[in-house]
């Protein structure tokens, strides 16, 4: 009866975090989605000094969270974010912008993909 306990409890737990994580995974791909977004309509819109404050925002957000996720995912698929986040900061400050948002682009998709990675289907459990 003991083992069975300690069994289902161990599950449970394992469950719950995979959970959580799914949930704080989900959130943070809004929030970059989010500032993305808005640095793209930023910078349409010629508002280079906004766009360069959410872009900040942005990479500051990537690399709060990028250990998090290099423990749980692909690293060359952080690896890729990374470089495309750095590569739109770049562009940025040299001024072409439309780069800037290619490379945002980029980034969107790497972590649409490492949220695709994540969820819980069938192929991704078996």
């Amino acid at each position: 009866m003991k083992t069975i306990l300690i069994s289902v409890s161990m599950f449970l737990t394992i469950l719950i975090i995979a959970v959580a994580y799914q949930f704080h995974l989900t959130g943070i791909a809004t929030d970059f989605n989010n500032y993305t977004e808005k640095i793209e309509q930023q910078i349409k819109n010629q508002e280079f000094d906004t766009a360069e404050e959410a872009l900040n925002n942005l990479e500051k957000l990537w690399n709060k969270n990028s250990a998090l996720l290099m423990m749980f995912h692909d690293h060359s698929l952080i690896n890729n974010a990374s470089v495309n986040i750095n590569l739109a900061v770049n562009s940025f400050r040299e001024k072409h912008y439309n780069e800037t948002v290619s490379y945002l682009i980029y980034f969107i998709a790497t972590i649409d993909e490492l949220t695709a990675e994540n969820r819980p289907t069938f192929e991704n459990i078996l």
